[in-house]
């Protein structure tokens, strides 16, 4: 009976306080206020706004905005429970040993705080609708075509959108790559060739890659010239049963084929660990660029077991130096890059 008593209280003590509780239309509506102008500045901006970019300054400044009149409310709603604990301690010290007036106090205190919840979710719950930008088309400024061809020509000239003509025009510009421009017995390859070259001559020369991406003809005897002096770096793709020979031209040097590549972004350490050691250099290696030196073209990266400099091969180091490496941390590769 007791339990039942103590619910309805509490029932009627909600329908008496919390039902009839209203925001306070001023202190509302002056934040209210506030926030439109916040708003109507941003649509303002947004209008003005010739770029993304600009449209995402405009984005930054109502954050800002919005932020600071975060802060103002929460300042004021900060003076508000100070009052309210004020008004409480008066109350409290007025009502002395009376238990009725000291629970009056309670509640009226409770009342308060709850007011001041309310308060700040009515500020926030009207909702302001954005402006969105609105492209004026001048209908007379269109030129109107004179007849079926005119219209087809245009047509013809608009840019592609579709995700299908993307995909169709860069497999097109694949199989251009992929075909040489002239079908030849002799080609010429040079760590200086271009792609768009055709090849054929000794001025218009392929480079390895472009050599590797080509189509050959399947018929037997056409001879492939690699430049000499030239150090080729990578790879030679070719087919079972091809029958081509293979052979150099200009001065110099025999050419060179290596399957290493070629570092050059070194630079001075900047691991905390190794701050003393000036002497110690690093380098970032792409596994992509790994990747092309090898046969295959989704073959394994192994770690690096070799390094040249000027020509010699330097001795693998390890540091510490110690019979014992178990109680030592060993130097590993930070990450793939």
């Amino acid at each position: 009976m007791k339990l039942i008593k103590l619910i309805i209280l509490f029932a009627v003590f909600n329908l008496l306080t919390g039902a009839t509780m209203v925001a306070n239309d001023k202190f509302v509506k002056t934040y209210q206020d506030k926030r439109e102008g916040v708003e109507n500045k941003f649509n303002q901006c947004n209008e003005k706004a010739k770029s993304s970019k600009d449209r995402s300054s405009c984005r930054k400044k109502k954050q800002t905005d919005i932020k600071k009149l975060r802060n103002e409310i929460g300042q004021a709603n900060k003076q508000k429970r100070k009052q309210v604990k004020i008004e409480y301690q008066k109350c409290r010290k007025s009502a002395k040993k009376d238990k009725k007036a000291q629970q009056q106090c309670t509640n009226k205190k409770n009342l308060a705080f709850k007011q001041v919840s309310i308060d700040s979710r009515a500020i926030w719950s009207k909702k302001f609708k954005n402006k969105k930008q609105k492209t004026v088309k001048n209908k007379q400024s269109k030129p109107v075509a004179k007849n079926k061809k005119q219209q087809t020509k245009k047509k013809q000239n608009k840019p592609i959108n579709t995700k299908a003509d993307k995909t169709a025009k860069k497999q097109k510009q694949a199989k251009e790559k992929k075909q040489p421009v002239k079908i030849s017995k002799n080609y010429y390859i040079s760590t200086s060739g271009k792609a768009t070259n055709d090849g054929t001559t000794k001025s218009t020369p392929w480079s390895l890659e472009r050599y590797n991406q080509a189509i050959i003809s399947k018929q037997n005897g056409i001879t492939f010239h690699f430049k000499s002096g030239d150090t080729f770096r990578g790879s030679i793709n070719t087919k079972k049963g091809d029958n081509h020979i293979y052979t150099s031209y200009g001065k110099g040097a025999k050419p060179l084929f290596l399957g290493s590549i070629k570092i050059n972004n070194w630079k001075k350490t900047t691991n905390s660990k190794f701050k003393k050691r000036s002497k110690i250099y690093e380098a970032k290696i792409n596994t992509n660029t790994l990747a092309k030196t090898g046969p295959k073209k989704n073959r394994k990266i192994h770690p690096i077991k070799y390094l040249f400099l000027n020509g010699k091969m330097m001795t693998k180091a390890r540091y510490p130096n110690v019979s014992s490496p178990k109680s030592y941390k060993w130097l590993k590769i930070d990450k793939r890059v």
